[in-house]
């Protein structure tokens, strides 16, 4: 939420000094103030998203420690939320499994999507080898048709 703050003000910041461009003098000012006061609101919340995030990966870390994981391109994400012991001890969890969610409903609507693009592409080549077979089969006809109009004349 924090992230999608930042970027709301950053866009605003944005606007309102492109606005500005275009604005009388006296509007002009009261717009740079108004993009300042946006530009440091974004990075307020930019700086407390990183914190944040910095927080999470120390306690993964610890998580990792805790597990005798001694690889650190793989996690076993799910040993580390099943880890009774320390799953009340870190609010981070939460903070993950929502992540994980999002990730999660990304990848299936990736899913759908390659299904759904794998059936149309199906229908196309069928619809694609049917016509050539039709256009075959009809220059077949036709260089018959020819053959025997020519020889009629």
């Amino acid at each position: 939420m924090r992230a999608v703050a930042a970027l709301s003000f950053l866009i605003l910041s944005m606007f309102l000094s492109l606005t500005g461009v275009f604005a009388s003098a006296g509007t002009a000012r009261l717009l740079a103030i108004a993009a300042t006061i946006c530009s440091i609101l974004a990075v307020l919340f930019g700086v407390s998203v990183i914190a944040r995030m910095f927080g999470m990966l120390k306690t993964l870390e610890e998580f990792s420690k805790g597990t005798q994981h001694s690889n650190d391109s793989n996690i076993d994400l799910a040993r580390l939320v099943g880890a009774s012991s320390t799953h009340g001890k870190y609010d981070v969890l939460s903070d993950l499994d929502s992540l994980l969610a999002f990730v999660n409903d990304d990848i299936a609507a990736l899913k759908r999507s390659a299904k759904k693009f794998d059936l149309f592409s199906s229908d196309i080549l069928f619809s694609a080898r049917n016509l050539a077979d039709q256009a075959e089969r009809q220059l077949t006809m036709l260089l018959q048709l020819r053959t025997r109009a020519q020889s009629y004349f």
